[in-house]
């Protein structure tokens, strides 16, 4: 096992999140576990307990937080290898209903906080021999992919974190830290139960967020890109 590496993972206590630190525990990994819910978190942690890697919890809110403020909550961190950009949000809303509060929320957990993260961890990801960043999006975010009424803000936020990962990708380039976006399609979380209550398909949680933690340990062979990972329509 290799007990070296260390990851950051936001929206850490549900779904495809808390997936991703077992997968990452699992490889012995040193695990930075984000949430805005304290009780989770501390759930999270005491289901870590015996497993091979280690977890610190780390709380704050996507939706209430500044540069300044994640650069003294990531004050301890020394070298980091990976980033993941899980906490997202979704919102079903009426087109004509979308207001200046649903968006400023939307994109401020699925974007702003994002960027934030990774410029608050780009000196301690630098450190590493091959650091990435992977964001979460949605195929509902990638051109030409199937769309859903009630989802303009989500999905277009989606597409501004894809479009932001290819650009960091270039800002970073001379910093050696790769960075590429997940776009995913339906993945069995609450979230697409919330969104699609009737729907029975998708991929299972825990498969999706060891395919993503296996893809770090691979050679980096990809920069600056947006992977669709839809094995369905929705």
């Amino acid at each position: 096992m290799n007990n070296t590496k260390s990851i950051l993972i936001t929206g850490a206590t549900g779904g495809l999140g808390k997936d991703m630190v077992f997968e990452s525990l699992k490889k012995g990994w040193k695990v930075y576990a984000c949430g805005r819910n304290k009780e989770k978190i501390e759930l999270l942690v005491e289901q870590c307990d015996k497993m091979i890697g280690s977890i610190e919890p780390i709380i704050f809110d996507h939706e209430n937080i500044t540069k300044e403020k994640l650069d003294n909550l990531f004050g301890n961190i020394e070298t980091l290898d990976y980033v993941i950009n899980n906490a997202g949000k979704y919102l079903k809303k009426e087109f004509e209903s979308i207001n200046e509060k649903d968006l400023l929320s939307i994109y401020k957990i699925n974007v702003f906080t994002p960027l934030y993260i990774i410029q608050s961890l780009k000196g301690k990801l630098a450190k590493s021999k091959e650091p990435q960043v992977i964001n979460i999006g949605s195929a509902g975010g990638v051109t030409e992919t199937t769309k859903f009424s009630g989802f303009s803000a989500y999905s277009s936020s989606k597409g501004a974190i894809s479009i932001l990962s290819e650009c960091i990708a270039v800002d970073l380039a001379e910093t050696n830290i790769y960075v590429n976006c997940f776009a995913l399609g339906a993945v069995r979380t609450q979230m697409l139960m919330n969104a699609f209550p009737n729907y029975n398909g998708g991929v299972e949680s825990k498969d999706a967020a060891k395919y993503i933690i296996n893809y770090l340990s691979l050679p980096r062979l990809n920069n600056g890109k947006t992977f669709v990972l839809n094995l369905s329509s929705v």
